[in-house]
C-alpha cells in the first residue's frame, strides 16, 4: 500500500505493508533484527575485533551491545545503592532478628 501525503507543497510518499494480524505472522528468523549504520572507523573496529575472535560481525556487534547493556545495568544499579546508601537511617532499620523470624 502505497500513501502520498502533502505538506507545504512538497509531496510524500509512504510504503506499508498492513497485516491483517501482526501477531500471527511469524519472523523469517528466530530472532528479531536491527539495522544499525556505523561511521567508517566504528565500522572498522567492530570488523577487527569481530576477524580477531573469529566471529561474524553480527555476532561481535551482539556481544558489544550485551557488554554496553551490562555496564548500564551496572551504573543504573550503582545510583540507586547510592541513594539507599546516602539515605540509611540506622535507628529504623530492622535487626537480623527483626527480619528473619
Amino acid at each position: 500500500m502505497t500513501e502520498v501525503i502533502e505538506v507545504n507543497r512538497e509531496r510524500f510518499s509512504f510504503c506499508s505493508t498492513k497485516l491483517e494480524n501482526p501477531i500471527k505472522k511469524q519472523m523469517p528468523a528466530k530472532n528479531p533484527r536491527i539495522n544499525i549504520v556505523l561511521d567508517m572507523s566504528l565500522y572498522k573496529n567492530v570488523q577487527f575485533l569481530a576477524e580477531k575472535d573469529g566471529v561474524s560481525l553480527s555476532s561481535k556487534a551482539r556481544e558489544l551491545i550485551k557488554e554496553a547493556m551490562e555496564i548500564h545495568e551496572d551504573i543504573y544499579l550503582s545510583a540507586i545503592a547510592e541513594e539507599r546508601e546516602r539515605t540509611f537511617d540506622k535507628t529504623s532499620a530492622l535487626t537480623h532478628e527483626e527480619v528473619w523470624s
